[in-house]
């Protein structure tokens, strides 16, 4: 991710981990963000993926774990269902 941003003259855009979510660590600007959507929107898989409204799945995460991960949603009413409190 992080020679894609370089390749992509995004210089204030740093990821931590490969696919770029769920750490404190990575940031960028809207503009950077933005410039990175329209490149992804390139590529047909992706629009697809995005263009998708709904998907069944099974997930591994425990409530426990969710709860570790998103404090902060624990504490929102919408998202009481989920949280194991």
């Amino acid at each position: 991710m992080n020679k894609l941003a370089y390749k992509n003259h995004l210089r204030n855009t740093v990821y931590t981990n490969p696919h770029g979510l769920a750490d404190k660590a990575n940031h960028s600007t809207a503009a950077e963000l933005a410039h990175l959507a329209n490149y992804a929107m390139k590529n047909s898989v992706f629009r697809k993926i995005v263009a998708t409204k709904t998907h069944n799945c099974l997930t591994y995460m425990t409530h426990r774990r969710f709860d570790r991960m998103f404090p902060h949603l624990c504490d929102d009413p919408e998202h009481q269902p989920v949280c194991d409190k």
